[in-house]
């Protein structure tokens, strides 16, 4: 499974550079994406470190059922899979988080990597319990999964167009197997199809009544 969830990486990390050049821009910091890098790697880091901590933050439904309602949140800023599962995440975010903020904007980046990973909490918590408790993965796999989606049409080079739909291929097997990370990869993928239809019926030429009128400049009209 690691090595589907390496490829799902490295395909939409393709895919969203392809994306990058597309829309004109060129590699800058991607500061939003730096900043929610921080803070989950300093959170992360004492986590690892402190035991208690890891336990607060994680992924616990009774203690959610309980009132601590913060645990649909902090799960998103720890790991339970080590330093290997930690490097991985972070590397993850700078990486694929940089390619949409830098490519669509910081407000793409943020709804994508929240909305997926806390709707994912919410299949973790119900539809899929059991799978961990706590890491940004699934966070990371949106971003993957909107990248994917709006790589295929972002650019005519058929290598990028092929690798985006190898992720969503990948994406796909992850959720037809039930595996949580297919989850926010889907949930990023919807977001992903929202913004190509949002895109393309802003892009779509407008013709007002007035330019097709009876009778309006440089039209003819009926008896004239």
């Amino acid at each position: 499974m690691d090595l589907v969830f390496l490829l799902i990486v490295i395909a939409s990390a393709t895919a969203g550079s392809a994306v990058m050049r597309a829309r004109g821009q060129s590699l800058r910091w991607p500061l939003m994406t730096i900043g929610i890098a921080v803070v989950t790697l300093v959170l992360s880091v004492l986590a690892l470190f402190d035991e208690g901590m890891l336990a607060s933050l994680g992924r616990n439904r009774d203690a959610l059922l309980a009132g601590e309602w913060w645990r649909i949140v902090t799960p998103l800023f720890a790991q339970d899979g080590g330093w290997p599962g930690l490097i991985f995440n972070i590397v993850a975010l700078l990486v694929l988080g940089g390619f949409i903020e830098i490519a669509l904007g910081g407000w793409m980046l943020v709804v994508t990597y929240f909305v997926s990973g806390l709707l994912t909490e919410v299949v973790a918590y119900t539809l899929l319990p059991g799978q961990g408790f706590a890491g940004n993965s699934i966070a990371n796999f949106g971003v993957a999964g909107a990248l994917a989606v709006i790589g295929v049409g972002a650019t005519s080079d058929l290598r990028v167009r092929v690798l985006a739909i190898v992720s969503l291929a990948a994406g796909a097997f992850l959720l037809v197997t039930l595996n949580l990370h297919g989850a926010g990869y889907a949930i990023g993928a919807l977001i992903g199809v929202g913004y190509v239809l949002l895109t393309r019926s802003k892009d779509r030429p407008r013709i007002s009544a007035k330019s097709v009128a009876p009778g309006s400049p440089g039209e003819s009209s009926a008896g004239s």
